[in-house]
């Protein structure tokens, strides 16, 4: 965490009070992270991150506190950003699905809590021990959910009252969110807002005007295009979160997903500024495209110039018309800035890496568990499974299948209507130079399982080549199981059959860049699973 070498005496003594406090604490830690999360590994991976936190924010913390008070306060915060991002076992992360798709209140809750995340990591870098003295650590509710049911109101309405507790420092923020400076122009699929002050709405319509709050696209065939006073607009595509502070300076936080702006030239000193989970985009005056993921984010100027920091170590870098940078929070990662590759017409996606949503599920976990079965059933030795392992890994260790995850399609306007659908998004662009251009006679190929008959909706979500967002394309199939318990099906979709999914868009996506595919369907017990896409040329 430190530099041994670079280290002050003072940082070498901050840093043994922390590591005796972390180490002291660990173990009632890790009970309440496993109160929240049924799966070992998952509370594992909480807890690396909260030390992480812990360490960066040790500062802030007053010895004379509880310290398990005040890094538990930080867990919860980074077991609700591991959910929205995806990150945690399909186990939790379904449990948690169904809790919110039975109660509004929980979904309200979660929402004031990512905006109280808000308040407290960005716009005021408040400590978390502001909050830690008012939530109480109840030792008798650290159990593992593996061996009991977990009440998880509770968990949200703790949150909810530390929201309350913090509304003073809040309205200092909340000063900042001004209402009606920006309007929407353009809207599709499910999308909610919440304002400044926690109320939520889900009835956005070309017109509405918005201020400051947090601005959610819920499913792959969600966008909405936003326009400021000066004429700016901002369009986010995808299931994106956008966190807006609309006060003298305009301030955007995308969380996670893709942001497509074109800004006019703003007033000296006072730039747009947009900021991701790893780096903070100064904007003047341009177009650009960004995708914001947990560990990394992708900068595409198109025109103008923009000036990226890289918040793990500080370094800056020019972005000009026609380059590219990814930052990480990996910083053996060069921050070079890269041309613009051709296009190609070409595109195979390459799993897991390309999943936006989805679970990977690999061949050999698979293989591993039949093996233990059988190993259990004595039907083969320790000695035999082993082998039989070692030999299908030498053969194959990448293969697998991206299963859909359940996602909420917020409020249903029909009773009895599903506000679920399961999804799987694949992104063309993230991790590539060389834009997929969509050749006229281009077809699309998917390889995948489903469990039974299932009406499935393909997309693909696009950009102007050079350019900003260019729109959404759908197309449906219905997949059809016979006696089988799931069915493997290849479709082959030619361009032709992709609609566009607003009569602004152009007709047919062809000639148009590709940057994500997705599919959906609303079957609850569809099991539905993706080998392989690919955009093909003949």
């Amino acid at each position: 965490m430190n530099d041994p070498q670079s280290a002050t005496p003072a940082e070498d003594a901050s840093y043994e009070l922390f590591i005796r406090q972390f180490t002291l604490h660990e173990p009632g830690l890790r009970r309440f992270l496993r109160s929240l999360l049924p799966r070992q590994t998952d509370a594992d991976d909480v807890l690396q991150q909260t030390a992480i936190v812990c360490w960066r924010k040790f500062h802030h913390f007053q010895p004379d506190t509880s310290f398990l008070k005040w890094a538990c306060v930080v867990a919860r915060f980074e077991w609700v950003e591991a959910y929205v991002n995806g990150t945690i076992d399909s186990g939790s992360f379904e449990a948690l699905q169904a809790r919110l798709t039975e109660s509004q209140e929980l979904r309200a809750a979660l929402r004031r809590y990512l905006a109280l995340d808000h308040y407290l990591r960005e716009k005021t870098n408040a400590p978390a021990e502001a909050i830690a003295p008012w939530i109480e650590v109840d030792e008798a509710r650290m159990t593992p959910l593996a061996t009991r049911h977990v009440p998880w109101i509770p968990v949200f309405w703790s949150a909810a009252a530390a929201l309350v507790v913090l509304a003073v420092g809040v309205v200092v923020w909340l000063q900042d969110l001004k209402t009606g400076t920006t309007t929407i122009r353009a809207i599709n699929g499910p999308v909610q807002w919440t304002s400044g002050d926690g109320r939520m709405r889900d009835d956005l319509s070309v017109g509405t005007q918005l201020g400051g709050g947090v601005l959610e696209a819920l499913l792959p065939n969600s966008w909405v295009e936003f326009a400021f006073h000066d004429g700016s607009t901002i369009t986010v595509s995808g299931q994106s979160v956008l966190i807006m502070s609309t006060g003298k300076q305009k301030q955007l936080h995308l969380r996670q997903g893709s942001l497509s702006a074109k800004v006019t030239r703003q007033p000296v000193g006072s730039p747009l500024m947009v900021h991701t989970p790893t780096a903070e985009l100064q904007v003047l005056g341009t177009q650009l495209n960004v995708e914001a993921a947990p560990a990394s984010t992708k900068l595409v100027v198109n025109e103008g110039a923009v000036r990226l920091k890289r918040l793990v170590d500080g370094s800056t870098t020019e972005v000009h018309a026609g380059y590219e940078v990814t930052a990480s929070v990996d910083t053996q990662q060069d921050l070079g800035v890269r041309r613009l590759g051709p296009t190609q017409s070409l595109w195979k996606s390459t799993l897991p890496e390309d999943a936006v949503q989805g679970v990977w599920i690999s061949d050999m976990d698979e293989l591993a568990k039949q093996l233990k079965g059988a190993v259990k059933r004595g039907e083969l030795s320790e000695v035999e499974g082993l082998a039989k392992y070692k030999q299908a890994a030498i053969l194959n260790k990448t293969q697998g299948r991206l299963r859909a995850v359940p996602m909420l399609m917020g409020k249903s306007k029909v009773p009895g209507a599903p506000t679920k659908a399961h999804l799987i998004v694949l992104s063309a662009s993230r991790d590539r130079t060389h834009p997929v251009r969509l050749a006229p006679n281009a077809v699309v190929l998917v390889q995948g399982k489903v469990r039974s008959d299932a009406d499935l909706l393909f997309g693909l979500t696009t950009r102007h080549s050079q350019g900003g967002f260019a729109g959404k394309y759908a197309a449906t199939r219905r997949i059809g199981v016979s006696t089988e318990e799931t069915a493997s099906f290849r479709i082959e979709l030619p361009l032709e059959e992709f609609h566009a999914m607003d009569q602004a868009f152009a007709a047919s996506p062809i000639e148009l860049e590709l940057a994500e595919w997705w599919c959906f369907t609303k079957s609850d017990d569809t099991d539905l699973e993706i080998m392989q896409v690919e955009v093909s040329a003949p």
